[in-house]
């Protein structure tokens, strides 16, 4: 999948509340997944996704020394580039749920 163009992010490595965590914690979580990613794919794992959209400031200061660019939430919808969070970045969330047209209204793209 990967080398059609799909993206792997992080998700820790024992899907823990990291709000809740410790800093050895945090990194130690980080760390043992994107290596996990990266060792699979072969290519830099960049971003990371907040387990049960848990986002914390704490732990957000810590993504960056576990080699993190940036990190999703669950969901949020679309992102304005000009004012966007990396730490936080908002996601339209794609499921079976939507049709083409619903998708198409949740966009913005009408």
């Amino acid at each position: 999948m990967s080398r059609y163009g799909c993206e792997f992010l992080s998700h820790t490595a024992n899907h823990v509340r990291l709000g809740a965590a410790s800093s050895d914690q945090i990194i130690s979580e980080l760390t043992v997944s994107k290596n996990a990613i990266e060792s699979h794919i072969g290519k830099p794992c960049v971003l990371f996704a907040w387990p049960y959209d848990n986002y914390s400031d704490s732990a957000a200061y810590l993504t960056p020394k576990a080699g993190y660019r940036g990190g999703v939430v669950y969901e949020g919808g679309i992102e304005d580039v000009r004012a966007i969070d990396l730490r936080k970045i908002r996601r339209v969330i794609i499921n079976g749920y939507n049709d083409a047209a619903g998708y198409t209204k949740l966009l913005n793209l009408q």
